[in-house]
């Protein structure tokens, strides 16, 4: 996400303001859908929201070689986000269904680390292969969208024995009530301010060295791969170290780090 809204902003010349409203298009959907997705989760399983939100992030990587226009990048980062709260929603519930209780968090953590290699290869691969070697950056995009279709396909062939929960389904009014729970309206704050703060770094980082340093975005992305590469060897120990003591110890020491 961070290295297109670069690319986009020097190719339709606009404002940072509008560049980093293509970020709240991503962002937003999560907190319009997270509970309708939950709640539909319950009724037709974690596995085929899952699925459902791999086709549509892969929908919207697509978009912008059907006509790469502002409105256009709108309407994909909207499918993105749309795709990815599919994503997050179901993603660790059904990672539960297939992990020893045990070693839940580790394998969290490990999932996380898988991200962010992604996520630290997609500026070296929209700057240094697609852009400088093709000509093009929006080559990345196709990358990730059959990735994600692969995914998809992978997983709809992976046999996988959901949990069923052993109360009534998910309602809007039970999810919300959850933030009765101090601990978990803290968590969720917690959380809230956590990707805020990791989403505004990783969308501003080429922008700000661009502007103080005079340097091409191809250059200036490479910051962001070193910012997910510091997150990538983190998520790493993580995962070693959870395997190791248990998860509110470690988030403990982490807090006070």
């Amino acid at each position: 996400m961070g290295v297109a809204i670069g690319y986009v902003k020097l190719d339709f010349g606009v404002s940072n303001v509008m560049a980093q409203f293509l970020s709240t298009m991503v962002l937003l959907w999560f907190f319009v859908l997270s509970v309708p997705v939950g709640i539909l989760q319950d009724k037709y399983g974690k596995k085929n929201m899952l699925m459902l939100g791999m086709v549509i992030q892969a929908v919207g990587l697509v978009l912008p070689f059907v006509s790469y226009s502002f409105e256009m990048m709108f309407a994909s980062f909207m499918l993105l986000g749309m795709g990815n709260t599919f994503i997050q929603v179901s993603a660790n519930p059904l990672l539960q269904d297939v992990s020893p209780g045990d070693k839940l968090a580790s394998y969290m953590s490990t999932s996380q680390f898988v991200k962010a290699i992604v996520s630290m290869l997609g500026p070296i691969i929209a700057g240094k292969v697609m852009a400088t070697m093709f000509g093009d950056w929006k080559l990345v995009l196709i990358v990730y969208g059959i990735t994600s279709l692969i995914g998809a396909l992978w997983l709809f062939t992976t046999p996988i024995q959901e949990s069923k929960p052993d109360r009534k389904p998910a309602s809007f009014s039970s999810c919300f009530g959850l933030l009765k729970n101090p601990f978990i309206a803290f968590m969720a704050l917690s959380i809230f301010l956590i990707v805020g703060a990791e989403v505004s770094t990783n969308t501003n980082i080429s922008n700000v060295l661009m502007s103080k340093f005079d340097i091409t975005m191809e250059k200036a992305a490479l910051a962001i791969s070193a910012f997910f590469a510091g997150e990538t060897i983190s998520r790493l120990i993580g995962a070693i170290i959870l395997s190791k003591i248990k998860p509110r110890v470690f988030l403990l020491l982490t807090t006070l780090t």
